[in-house]
């Protein structure tokens, strides 16, 4: 395989995958219709002008037929006509055929069969048969074959679209350069105030004072806690123990003042009766009450030590 014809699969295949993203309608292919083909060169040193004339021409005067419908593909060597004699649906099967190697081939599809000459991804000749050969190959089409005005390679080729990647490449490298200065910036200041922090803390005087604070704070704080979290842990994991014997349930939060504790749990089958039955029956338990939370199936169990 040549290159030219590898480089061609190569970008057809790619925009295989991107056409049907820009094209508005889905292509379809007329695999039924009898085509005559026709392939002629641009003659040289003709005007943009001049040479859509001499499309316009070609078109009328190459027609086999006194009245026909057309199907036209203009690629960079010449001009390509497809001819038959009523409408036809789609485009014929061989515009969208995958570009063969340079020379001869003999191919078949569903209704037809065909002798193709190829010259650089360019169908230069192609000839219905009236019978298929057994050395035919089968014809292999693709949304963007090689005779088909394709939408995503107009787009990619566009000066337009180059301006505009290379405007947002400019705006996110901008965008980026701005965050990792501001960054860049945030951090420094963040630095500087922890500097400033750190240097009144290690300050002797403030260092004593903390102390002092910080002892009296938890000579104060002692009692109190004694007073009302000492029996926490085994009230706490009474309930728990309680909770996880009934059912499959989850425990959201817990809490616990004045010998009062406070469990939000989730569950979809608990036996609300037992577990208050059970959980009355606690070593130390004054009494238990449970009620619906406003989450579903959620519960709040109140259980009060003595």
């Amino acid at each position: 395989m040549s290159s030219t014809i590898l480089l061609k699969n190569v970008v057809g295949s790619l925009l295989d995958k991107i056409e049907p993203l820009l094209s508005e309608n889905k292509i379809e292919i007329d695999d039924t219709s009898h085509f005559f083909y026709v392939f002629k060169k641009y003659p040289n040193n003709l005007s943009r002008s001049e040479l859509n004339k001499w499309r316009t021409l070609q078109q009328e005067v190459l027609s086999p037929f006194k009245e026909s419908k057309i199907y036209r593909f203009d690629s960079k060597l010449g001009i390509h006509l497809w001819y038959t004699k009523s409408d036809y649906n789609g485009i014929p099967e061989t515009a969208l055929q995958k570009p063969l190697n340079n020379g001869e081939h003999v191919v078949k599809s569903i209704h037809f069969a065909y002798r193709q000459h190829w010259q650089d991804g360019i169908l230069a000749s192609c000839i219905a048969l009236h019978e298929s050969p057994e050395n035919a190959c089968k014809i292999n089409t693709s949304v963007s074959g090689w005779a088909i005005q394709k939408r995503a390679k107009k787009v990619l080729t566009a000066p337009l679209t180059w301006f505009k990647a290379v405007l947002l490449l400019l705006i996110l490298f901008t965008i980026t350069m701005t965050s990792a200065w501001l960054t860049h910036y945030y951090q420094l200041t963040s630095i500087t105030a922890e500097n400033e922090v750190l240097a009144d803390a290690v300050s002797p005087k403030l260092l004593k004072r903390e102390k002092l604070v910080n002892a009296i704070q938890t000579l104060e704080t002692v009692g109190d806690w004694q007073n009302e979290f000492f029996e926490l842990p085994v009230a706490l994991g009474m309930a728990i123990n309680e909770l996880n014997s009934s059912s499959n349930i989850k425990i959201n939060r817990w809490q616990w003042q004045n010998k009062m504790l406070i469990i939000e749990f989730s569950s979809e089958d608990t036996d609300i009766t037992r577990l208050v039955e059970r959980t009355q029956q606690i070593e130390n338990v004054d009494g238990a009450n449970i009620k619906p939370h406003n989450d579903e199936d959620t519960w709040l169990l109140e259980i009060q030590w003595n």
